[in-house]
């Protein structure tokens, strides 16, 4: 009815509308290319949803190739993450066999990991008791078998 009696008005509304829609999107892209350069631990698409008031859906289907990028950079800060900590631990686990070795004590799995800084169940991961194994043979230690 608005639009039979005020069509030029109406108009207006509707042009000012989409205007101030396209500034709020672009403000929103402005955002996530900030994130996406700035922050060095990225959160996930759906707490940047949350950050921004929007839905995921909204954000995927606006900025696709954006939430690509941020969803792919937090996979690969999550990936060099677990492989720092992942040599972190095995560097402790070195210092602690050495630290056993030099006592004159065998450096089993249990010993080592109750010296640990974080003492921890380490017989359960094959990489590590891999790693421990390698580590007893260079020290001069005989497997038991």
């Amino acid at each position: 009815m608005a639009w039979n009696h005020y069509p030029e008005l109406c108009a207006e509304i509707v042009a000012k509308h989409k205007s101030h829609e396209k500034q709020t999107w672009e403000s929103v892209r402005q955002e996530l290319e900030r994130v996406k350069c700035e922050e060095n631990s990225l959160p996930t698409i759906k707490a940047l949803a949350v950050r921004l008031g929007y839905g995921v859906q909204s954000l995927r289907v606006h900025f696709s190739d954006l939430c690509h990028e941020i969803a792919t950079r937090r996979t690969e800060q999550q990936q060099a993450s677990l492989l720092s900590r992942r040599e972190q631990l095995l560097s402790e686990i070195r210092e602690a066999a050495l630290k056993l070795h030099t006592q004159g004590i065998f450096p089993s799995v249990n010993r080592v990991s109750e010296i640990l800084l974080r003492p921890r169940n380490i017989g359960g991961n094959k990489v590590i008791v891999a790693e421990l194994r390698k580590i007893r043979e260079e020290l001069g230690w005989k497997q038991l078998r």
